[in-house]
């Protein structure tokens, strides 16, 4: 404050220093600038009325000026008379149309109206700041408030301009380098945002946002190892919820569930309005095969929001794994129902919505309603190849196999881009087999193993065989597709069942325990086991160990529950083998194995009328011969029993 008195009392002696009588030009410029630079230091000293009475002064000596007139609006704004500081602005433009600063002061006032949402001023606020942009290439100001509400209204290309040049100037300041990754995110340039973060990331400056949106983009182009760096590293630097809630998200998206659950639990404990924690901790449980307690989540979740989209949908998904799918089929109704009249955004989700109700009536056998549905859809996408490959897969189960074929025959010459090639492939094989021309649908897959060898190829083969208990001819292929690709554990369960079919157990069992022996948690392993030792009626303890571990690994997995109970029924605990082998029917309520078993049961337990029930059930269901003469069988001894009872 001293020194802006001294300057004030220097400037007072210069004003009074001057001829007497009329003022020439040089003497009223001196005047105009004295009272210039006492407005200054007025405004430095944010004493913008005493700023403005000099400015007044200045303007009444030298009118023309639009510098002194730019003066007048910036001190005009700061004392608040916004409308002048327009007027003034544009008379400073008028005047001097190639000064950069009143554009960009004019920018600043139009953004503070955008931001009290009156309609228009984003755009008279761009414009300003463009201008002050052409005038002076160099604005840094201009720059970044140009490239920020581009950003806003979506104008990513001229965002991405803007902020390209910012950094360029202001390299140190790493927020910048945010906003034009998201423009180029919006630009469909996610490799380049990928890059553009990177190099902020190198100034040396761990911005905790830029780390958690690269982690984000990380985690699109499916690179999580990086992406839990990043917010691991975010984490050191400011540790947040958001934070903690990427990290859980990553580790469910690398499948490591048992990780992601506790996590999320523990978040929503802290934070049980946070809007994704639900779905995500939804999602991580059906990722890990609980799917009861995944239904319990969404249902807490659609209690407070019948109409969240994602949560219907993931209901649906974990109902149909617990066998629940009426239920499932109905909560898919609703959502098309409240996603009906979205825009045309959403059009692509409607369609995968559709098809995914497509695959519920044909798992609950509603099949003319499954080939409907997938006519209709493939009406409205034309060009959807996926949608297509529904049809086959619906024309096939109703037995409408020329059309199936000619179907997936179109779409093996198309090759379209959205489909995986041998998909459509196998699947076309997959029908001929079914119409009973097995060495066709051979023939095609090993056509193609010539062109393209390919583990999925050389396993579809062998399944087509051992399907229709071909079993060297599948074991050939196996080995053929061993040779190919020794490491597959895909491969080596396939060698390993298929000598189970053939009564080769201690070769099954050597096959199964080498990959126990690198895969411990292979849950479809030691269930297998477990129920080949059980139907064997050998080692029930260890068979008992073997499923209990499958279990504890996937606890609602139909099949499982089914090998548990068998267990039970063969060490004769029948109550434990009726509540596993109910609770595994209710999941896979179509399944003809589990439903003998059922019949067995009750057919120990003397209860007859049930054990007729299930065997016919079972018979119902069966798609292989043998197995149906087997139940048959069964179903004829029991008829027998009761007709005597009677």
């Amino acid at each position: 404050m001293t020194r802006l008195r001294g300057l004030l009392a220097l400037l007072t002696v210069f004003s009074l220093i001057g001829t007497p009588g009329f003022a020439s030009e040089e003497e009223e410029k001196a005047s105009s600038y004295y009272h210039f630079s006492l407005a200054r230091l007025h405004h430095l000293n944010r004493d913008y009325r005493a700023a403005l009475e000099e400015l007044e002064k200045a303007l009444k000596i030298d009118p023309d000026s639009g510098r002194l007139h730019f003066e007048y609006a910036r001190s005009l704004q700061q004392a608040g008379e916004i409308q002048r500081a327009v007027e003034e602005c544009e008379k400073s433009i008028e005047l001097d149309p190639d000064q950069a600063d009143p554009h960009f002061l004019l920018g600043q006032i139009y953004r503070s109206f955008a931001e009290s949402r009156q309609p228009g001023m984003v755009d008279k606020s761009v414009d300003s700041y463009r201008r002050a942009v052409e005038l002076e290439p160099g604005h840094a100001e201009a720059l970044y408030y140009l490239g920020y509400l581009s950003l806003l209204r979506g104008d990513h290309e001229q965002a991405d301009s803007a902020f390209a040049r910012f950094n360029q100037i202001r390299p140190s300041y790493t927020k910048a380098f945010l906003y034009r990754a998201q423009a180029l995110v919006g630009l469909g340039r996610t490799e380049d945002a990928i890059e553009v973060l990177k190099s902020s990331l190198n100034s040396g400056d761990e911005n905790p946002e830029n780390l958690t949106f690269l982690a984000r983009l990380y985690q699109q182009v499916q690179r999580y190892d990086e992406a839990l760096d990043l917010v691991q590293r975010a984490e050191e630097v400011a540790p947040t919820l958001e934070l903690r809630f990427d990290k859980g998200v990553i580790l469910a998206r690398q499948g490591q569930f048992d990780e992601a659950i506790p996590l999320f639990r523990e978040l929503l404990e802290k934070a049980p309005n946070h809007p994704g924690l639900r779905i995500e901790l939804g999602k991580a449980l059906e990722g890990a095969r609980r799917f009861t307690e995944a239904v319990e989540v969404f249902a807490d979740l659609l209690e407070e929001k019948p109409d969240d989209t994602e949560a219907n949908y993931y209901m649906a998904s974990s109902l149909r794994a617990l066998g629940r799918r009426q239920e499932a089929i109905e909560r898919m109704k609703h959502l098309l129902e409240v996603t009906d009249g979205e825009d045309q955004g959403f059009a692509h989700y409607r369609t995968r919505f559709k098809s995914f109700l497509g695959v519920l009536y044909q798992e609950d056998r509603q099949y003319k309603a499954a080939v409907q549905l997938f006519r209709d859809i493939s009406k409205e996408n034309p060009e959807d190849s996926r949608v297509k490959l529904g049809l086959v897969f619906a024309l096939r189960d109703v037995g409408e196999f020329k059309e199936a074929l000619a179907l997936s025959s179109s779409l093996l010459e198309e090759r379209p881009s959205d489909l995986d090639f041998s998909d459509i492939l196998i699947t076309h094989a997959r029908v001929l087999a079914q119409d009973g021309r097995l060495d066709e649908a051979i023939d095609v897959i090993v056509e193609q193993i010539k062109i393209e060898p390919i583990e999925d190829l050389y396993l579809a083969a062998a399944q087509l065989y051992n399907e229709h208990k071909e079993f060297e001819k599948a074991e050939q292929m196996v080995a053929r597709g061993l040779e190919f690709a020794p490491q597959s554990e895909l491969m080596k369960f396939q060698l390993a069942s298929l000598h189970e079919r053939q009564g080769r157990y201690s070769e099954a069992e050597a096959g199964f325990l080498a990959i126990l022996e690198s895969n411990p948690r292979q849950s479809a392993v030691l269930n297998y086991l477990g129920y080949m030792l059980a139907e064997r009626g050998e080692r029930l303890k260890e068979a008992l160990d073997y499923v209990q571990r499958a279990l504890k690994i996937e606890p609602d997995n139909g099949a499982f529950l089914d090998s548990l109970g068998w267990v039970y029924f063969k060490l004769d605990k029948l109550e434990l083998a009726e509540a596993k082998l109910t609770q595994a029917a209710r999941i896979n309520d179509s399944d003809p194995t589990i439903l003998e078993h059922l019949g067995d049961l009750y057919h120990r337990l003397g209860d007859y009328p049930k054990a007729e029930e299930y065997y016919e059930r079972s018979v119902s269901f069966a798609e292989d011969q043998e197995e149906r003469e087997k139940v048959e069988s069964k179903l004829f001894s029991i008829r027998q029993l009761l007709s005597r009872q009677r």
